[in-house]
């Protein structure tokens, strides 16, 4: 079966992703026509081309979100299933993320905002994983109002915004050039400053890697325990440093805790409503 599912991911469903004809802003649509029915709408979009997530995985091995639709399963080593492979080919790639698209516009409302809150936003990443990120959900239609990057280590804003950040998302994009605070009541700690002054019917995305287990184990935590916070958020990224053999090479002395302690919090976010997914 997971055979099946490593060779579909890579010869069906990626190469969908690759071919799909892409979208237009589905939020001025949706806005645009409210006496129509949102679910109407997503369908008429033709997210991959009109087909389902579904079909392109026949062995039935994804996971489903009545509010989400379907998603990749929860499978070691927290990677694409060909990350092994001599070459790193995959170590950095994201194809393994399966998004249903019509189910997540099905979420929406005319009055929706998307938002992007990326916590550890470090632009200057080799192969620059959260704008290919941005760039798959433009690609289907899903255009963020606003996008906040927080990051500790200090980039120059001048360089930052004319080599890194493409033009189309300058309008949206704020740049926090400090570090994330944990502290529940905080201003440096977005779940309280930012997440919890938009709405549950906002489609809202956390991405967390700061490297910094002391940082990033309570604000999930905080993420578990709070109904407020959890109920607002859609999608979440995580790059989990547990203690793992195949990726001792790339996060040496982050690693803490083990493969079961991440699967535990990856399926808790999950049966909080939450499409979490393992980041890179």
């Amino acid at each position: 079966m997971f055979r099946n599912y490593t060779e579909n991911l890579s010869e069906i469903y990626a190469e969908k992703i690759s071919s799909s004809s892409s979208i237009k802003d589905i939020m001025k649509t949706i806005r645009k026509a409210k006496s129509h029915d949102v679910n109407d709408l997503c369908e008429s979009f033709n997210f991959y081309d009109g087909q389902s997530v579904k079909s392109f995985f026949p062995s039935s091995e994804l996971s489903f979100s009545s509010k989400h639709g379907f998603m990749e399963p929860l499978l070691p080593p927290m990677r694409h299933p060909g990350f092994c492979i001599k070459g790193g080919k995959y170590i950095l790639s994201l194809d393994y993320i399966v998004h249903d698209f019509e189910m997540m516009c099905k979420s929406l409302r005319p009055y929706s905002r998307l938002i992007m809150i990326d916590l550890g936003a470090d632009l200057t990443r080799e192969n620059g994983p959260v704008i290919k990120l941005l760039d798959l959900y433009s690609k289907f239609g899903f255009e963020f109002d606003h996008i906040y990057g927080f990051e500790m280590v200090f980039s120059d804003p001048q360089k930052l915004y004319n080599d890194t950040i493409p033009e189309k998302y300058i309008h949206s994009f704020h740049w926090i050039n400090a570090a994330v605070e944990t502290a529940p009541k905080s201003k440096m700690n977005p779940l309280n400053s930012i997440l919890e002054k938009y709405d549950d019917d906002d489609f809202i995305v956390v991405k967390l890697d700061v490297d910094h287990a002391e940082t990033e184990i309570p604000l999930v935590m905080q993420i578990l325990s709070n109904e407020n916070i959890s109920g607002k958020i859609d999608h979440l990224y995580f790059e989990h440093h547990v203690t793992i053999a195949e990726m001792r090479s790339s996060w040496g002395g982050s690693m803490n805790g083990t493969m079961e302690d991440s699967m535990k919090i990856f399926t808790a976010l999950r049966e909080k409503g939450i499409a979490s997914h393992f980041w890179v």
